[in-house]
């Protein structure tokens, strides 16, 4: 009883391709979030990407998932250019849906004075995007990406205070993005 393997019903089905579909601006500023409406399965781990144009079909960058619900927010990269908002399918990796969209440039502007004396407390005027994270920092003139000594949020609003470093020098001020660690803005400073 039970041990038997002989089929005692069989039936013909048909397996159909799922489609999807994605849909947002054409163009909005890089390192916004901007909202996303998908069409879609909505498998267990199924996921809206946005990659550079032209990426591998199994590159990822920013994503979130389809359980979000439509439509969703998505975090866009802080470096401009054209890129693609996809559909993926978990199990398989395959880009089910997609879409272009332009990242354009934002700007932002520090003002600080010329000179300060070392140890002290300043203030820098700034105007940028504010995005979550992005930060206002002093560094050594001419100091690799991601450097940086004292900071403040950008989040804390204009002015943001900083404290000069004790050591004289040139130095600079930047307006950091938050997300790739890069200045988008920079103005020189003395330290004395």
């Amino acid at each position: 009883m039970g041990k038997s393997r002989k089929v005692l019903a069989r039936r013909d089905i048909l397996v159909s391709e799922v489609s999807g579909k994605v849909e947002a601006k054409e163009a909005v500023l890089a390192g916004s979030d901007i909202q996303i409406t998908w069409i879609g399965p909505n498998n267990k781990g199924d996921y809206i990407t946005i990659v550079p144009k032209g990426t591998d079909e199994k590159t990822y960058f920013n994503y979130t998932y389809t359980s979000n619900g439509s439509p969703l927010k998505l975090k866009e990269p802080d470096t401009p250019g054209d890129y693609e908002i996809r559909y993926v399918l978990n199990q398989s990796k395959k880009v089910l849906a997609r879409t272009a969209i332009k990242l354009t440039k934002v700007s932002a502007q520090v003002k600080a004075p010329a000179s300060v004396k070392a140890g002290t407390s300043f203030q820098v005027d700034w105007q940028g995007p504010n995005y979550k994270g992005d930060y206002i920092t002093i560094v050594p003139a001419g100091a690799k990406e991601g450097e940086y000594l004292s900071y403040s949020y950008t989040s804390g609003g204009t002015p943001a205070t900083l404290k000069a470093p004790v050591q004289p020098g040139n130095y600079e001020i930047r307006y950091i993005l938050n997300q790739s660690r890069t200045a988008l803005a920079r103005t020189s400073i003395i330290i004395n």
